[in-house]
């Protein structure tokens, strides 16, 4: 038996997120390497070398940035959902991803309609190590 190999294209805030408690390596241990669109890339780096996720868009090679093609697809999304989710959804469209990582919860409901898996950040950490649970509220302080 073939295994297949996940295609996945991450959102802004899951990075940002995990970038905040020192653990974007769980994108990398579950899924190897991970799709960005421009505009994600964008949204993290406007901030600047402080910013959370910053280090790890700029630095690790597993993270990759591609370019969308379909601007009128991305134009036709955008009366609902803001840049960066747009080009997510469009990216994964064009690389037949299937796995989105995004939490929005708006545009985690177009990214369902559009007949893609989701999953949200803190669900994945949960799931994400057996021997090591993460609660990101816990990480936090926010508990």
């Amino acid at each position: 038996m073939t295994s297949v190999k996940n295609i996945v294209v991450v959102n802004t805030s899951p990075i940002i997120y995990l970038s905040a408690i020192n653990k974007t390596d769980l994108l990398k241990k579950l899924f190897g390497e991970i799709f960005i669109p421009g505009a994600v890339k964008q949204e993290i780096i406007s901030g600047g070398k402080d910013t959370f996720g910053f280090l790890e868009i700029k630095n690790e090679p597993w993270i990759k940035t591609k370019t969308i093609e379909n601007e009128l697809a991305k134009k036709c999304l955008l009366t609902d959902i803001d840049d960066g989710e747009a080009e997510v959804i469009v990216l994964a469209e064009e690389l037949k991803a299937n796995i989105i990582v995004m939490d929005d919860r708006l545009g985690r409901k177009v990214v369902r309609l559009r007949g893609f898996r989701v999953i949200g950040t803190l669900r994945r950490i949960n799931n994400g190590s057996e021997s090591k649970r993460i609660r990101l509220l816990d990480k936090c302080g926010c508990l």
